[in-house]
């Protein structure tokens, strides 16, 4: 390189040096160029970093889901477990509001007492869940039997009785000796007393016969339908028959 040609071939460049025969220097690449390239590469890379980032959620996600499905499966046995409904139930049936708890042939006492002291049924009489009819003790050549006992929910809710000879009940002491059987346990003179109709009437209470009916049988009223004691009863006579029943309006 020179400021002046030194012979035969030298040339002159766009620098204003002279140089020999053997060629130019290589050209220099500007620093403008060299940054937008730099730039250009950086941005790539951080494009493709952000891709792989992205690849890689989606595949991290996918994977904790199945995982998650995967345990799911193993506590529910297999199966991945869906929220179940309950199945609506059926309204359960009341209790009976009568218990048939007194043993015996007695007022609240249930059929297989009366069946044990009187015998098989005389005539099958009405019979429904909550309230029947049984006769007891038959006369020979009469229809009526002697004995007519009613049941409400199992428990005796009425005697009544009618020999089978006619005969005048003269007193109250002689119906009673002739119900005295069929009283429950514990039974206690009240008071003596006249029905509506105009019939000699005897009340008694019996603390083993107010446990047989719970409130939902307003077995224990007046005629007036006010409450009396639990286990009060009546009996009634009627010219040779008596009766008797809970209450003091049988």
């Amino acid at each position: 390189m020179s400021d002046t040609p030194q012979g035969i071939g030298w040339w002159q460049a766009s620098d204003g040096k002279w140089y020999p025969p053997q060629g130019p220097p290589p050209p220099q690449q500007g620093p403008g160029r060299s940054g937008c390239v730099t730039a250009l590469i950086v941005v790539g890379v951080v494009i493709g970093a952000m891709f792989v980032l992205s690849i890689l959620a989606i595949i991290a996600i996918t994977f904790l889901g199945r995982s998650a499905e995967d345990t799911t499966s193993l506590e529910t046995g297999g199966a991945v477990a869906e929220p179940q409904t309950p199945a609506p139930q059926e309204p359960q049936p009341p209790p009976a509001p009568a218990r048939p708890v007194l043993d015996g042939a007695v007022l609240g006492g249930a059929a297989s007492g009366f069946e044990r002291e009187l015998g098989q049924r005389a005539l099958p009489g009405s019979e429904s869940p909550e309230f029947s009819t049984y006769t007891y003790l038959p006369c020979e050549g009469r229809k009526r039997p002697q004995v007519s006992v009613t049941f409400l929910y199992g428990a005796a809710n009425s005697v009544s009785f009618g020999p089978c000879k006619p005969r005048v009940l003269r007193s109250l002491s002689e119906a009673e000796a002739e119900a005295a059987r069929y009283f429950p346990a514990g039974t206690k003179k009240v008071r003596d007393t006249v029905t509506g109709d105009g019939e000699s009437a005897r009340v008694f209470q019996s603390d083993a016969l107010g446990g047989v009916y719970d409130e939902r049988v307003p077995q224990f009223r007046d005629c007036e339908g006010n409450p009396v004691p639990p286990g009060t009863f009546t009996l009634v006579i009627m010219e040779n028959d008596w009766f008797m029943a809970p209450g003091t309006c049988p």
